[in-house]
């Protein structure tokens, strides 16, 4: 998901790096009957400046890299749920109580 460019520079920056890593954990968590969002929206949070605006906003536009990498991670498991659950994860990312949680984790 966050391999080097040709040259061996990064495609992304550290923070957006950390936002989409954490946000597929959480995906991939969540479709295991895991929850994490104790620690993945502080996590998020942190990793853009406790801005949880922006983070809400990175990880919309960020939704269909997190998304993909969910989806592999989850075929290595042979685990593939998304067909019921996979808009419902994306949308609570965005959703107004992750929102909360990302504000007072800030």
């Amino acid at each position: 998901m966050h391999g080097p460019a040709a040259d061996g520079t990064s495609l992304v920056t550290r923070s957006l790096g950390e936002l989409e890593a954490e946000s597929v954990a959480y995906v991939v968590c969540q479709s295991l009957g895991l929850d994490t969002s104790s620690y993945s929206f502080g996590y998020v949070a942190n990793w853009q400046g406790g801005d949880a605006s922006k983070a809400r906003d990175n990880i919309e536009a960020s939704g269909k890299r997190i998304r993909n990498a969910s989806r592999k991670c989850q075929r290595q498991v042979k685990f593939d749920p998304w067909s019921a659950v996979d808009s419902k994860i994306l949308d609570s990312l965005a959703a107004s109580k992750p929102a909360e949680l990302l504000d007072a984790a800030a």
